[in-house]
């Protein structure tokens, strides 16, 4: 199965802190730090997730669920990964469960011709996939010795509603903070409170709050902290949207002589698509608003994102500031230039070339210096006949030269687990999984079955297994209906719509980007030629 591999990039378009986490005034946004608005980039290699360029050409809207049907339930989880750093070199040796979770992560350095201990994370899951603990030990004097452990609880949604932080002292793990959740019936998160422990007392740490609106959108969060034995207001957000869901605008007011006060205001634009036009940012000053900085996203006839420019406000009026523009094709490239003396100059570029497969094979930087292209560093990467990343190693350009350079590559596997290294080689081992959907290679089925979708819980991605057997189906295909309720019984996902399938083992992955936590129920339909079947499942959202 193909990863979901996710590269930090020269041009990482989005990358900044989300509203209600921010606590710092937003600074004009440059290709290193952006909103995470800027996740809309439909039809791009170098498409934006969780603040990164991924390596496809096949850029997946996050507005709708992904689908892909496949006879092989096979899960692949990394092994072994050996990393050549320029300071060290580390090996991490895994351990997981039936469900493909990663219960040991070993690391080890190679000192002295052999491999020693270094350090090592230990996870614990509950029946139904939930992490229970996090312990994370370093190897001292020849026996593994406690330093972290991370402990949770869930309520019967998987929603996590403690979490609990040990520090090791004086030979025992001792409680240092506690950070505790409260969700509405819908599975949105209202209540967040952290504690910290001081002489064998919780003591009230930050309180946020939020509120949403009917389709779950988030309409504000506000922080308070603790001071002087009560809570004070610290900051907020309030946000508004869009019929479709996306949001329109987000503000930033700071508590200061016992009123709120603006701080800063952003607004976005769509087209009539659906796709991000532009975003406004401005600054509460002398009591008025003042621009800051501007950013307009430009589209082809095809949906493509091909550019964007950024403006800053100087002056009384907008001045160009950068700008990025994509070409597609394989190679795909980005280029990035700077306004300069009224007229753009070219500072960098990245060339990417991919192989028949989709996947990212070579990944060229350059700076353009003294009117030329000059290198900067280059990745190279090699798949299996899986998908599964095997190799990546990192170079940088120096007097004329390659040299070996660190450089990061994270990704997720099968499992949705994310394996992140840092180094100038990288190479991986993989094993593979057998859950309780079977190991037919063949994708014989003989009997209707929906089997429990993995991995469970998930976030946002989970498959479904179903099997239509032999006979069910003579002259036409069986219709079949796939759909994804929440717990008041509304669809939010209809994954196949009366579709004809053929019999056999079916998979489809289901995207929850744009769901809140909480459980769901999907429910499959098979009819034909007198026959039914139905059934439902439970899964768990859990962000």
């Amino acid at each position: 199965m193909k990863h979901s591999i996710i590269f930090l990039l020269l041009f990482c378009i989005s990358g900044g802190t989300k509203a209600d986490a921010q606590k710092h005034h937003r600074e004009q946004i440059t290709p290193h730090h952006a909103s995470q608005m800027e996740r809309l980039s439909p039809n791009s290699p170098f498409e934006i997730e969780n603040g990164d360029l991924l390596r496809t050409s096949e850029a997946r809207s996050k507005l709708k669920p992904t689908i892909r049907l496949t006879s092989s339930p096979q899960l692949y989880v990394v092994d072994t990964a050996v990393v050549l750093n320029t300071n060290d070199t580390t090996r991490h040796i895994y351990s997981s469960n039936g469900n493909g979770q990663i219960t040991v992560n070993l690391r080890e350095q190679w000192l002295n011709g052999v491999w020693q201990n270094y350090d090592r994370e230990t996870y614990t899951y509950d029946v139904n996939g939930c992490r229970l603990s996090y312990l994370y030990e370093i190897w001292s004097s020849g026996v593994w010795e406690n330093l972290l452990r991370f402990i949770y609880t869930y309520d019967i949604n998987g929603n996590k509603i403690s979490e609990v932080v040990e520090n090791w002292s004086n030979g025992q793990l001792v409680d240092s903070w506690r950070h505790t959740n409260t969700y509405s019936a819908s599975g949105n998160l209202i209540f967040s409170f952290g504690e910290s422990l001081s002489n064998g007392q919780w003591i009230n740490f930050w309180r946020n709050t939020f509120t949403y609106d009917t389709n779950g959108n988030r309409l504000s969060v506000s922080s308070e902290d603790w001071s002087n034995n009560q809570w004070v207001n610290d900051w907020r957000y309030t946000f508004t949207y869009n019929v479709n869901g996306k949001k329109l605008s987000e503000f930033r007011e700071d508590w200061a002589n016992e009123q709120w006060v603006n701080d800063w205001r952003e607004t976005c634009i769509y087209d009539t698509n659906g796709y991000l036009l532009s975003r406004l940012q401005e600054d509460w000053s002398n009591g008025q608003w003042v621009n800051n900085w501007r950013i307009t996203y430009s589209f082809d006839a095809n949906g493509n994102w091909f550019s964007t420019v950024s403006e800053i406000w100087s002056n009384e009026q907008w001045v160009n500031d950068w700008r990025l523009t994509f070409l597609y094709g394989n190679p795909s490239s980005a280029l990035y230039e700077l306004w300069s003396n009224g007229q753009w100059v070219n500072s960098s570029r990245t060339i990417a070339t991919f192989d028949i497969n989709g996947y990212l094979v070579f990944w060229l930087s350059e700076d353009w210096l003294n009117e030329q292209w000059v290198n900067y560093s280059r990745h190279f990467y090699t798949y299996n006949t899986e998908g599964n990343l095997l190799k990546f190693s990192s170079e940088s350009w120096s007097d004329s030269n390659w040299i070996p350079y660190n450089g990061s590559v994270y990704f997720k596997d099968s499992t949705g687990y994310t394996y992140e290294y840092y180094g100038y080689s990288i190479t991986l081992k993989y094993k593979l999984i057998t859950t309780g959907i079977g190991s037919d290679e063949q994708n014989f089925a003989t009997e209707y079955a929906l089997s429990q979708n993995y991995p469970n819980p998930f976030n946002p991605t989970t498959k479904i297994l179903f099997s239509i057997p032999v006979g069910a189906i003579h002259e036409s295909p069986l219709p079949v209906t796939l759909k994804i309720y929440n717990v008041l019984g509304q669809v939010v996902a209809t994954l196949v719509n009366n579709e004809e399938m053929d019999e056999g083992k079916h998979e489809v992955e289901f995207d929850a980007s744009n769901l809140p936590s909480g459980m769901y129920f999907y429910l499959l339909i098979a009819t034909g030629e007198g026959q039914s079947f139905t059934q439902v499942r439970k899964m768990i959202l859990m962000k």
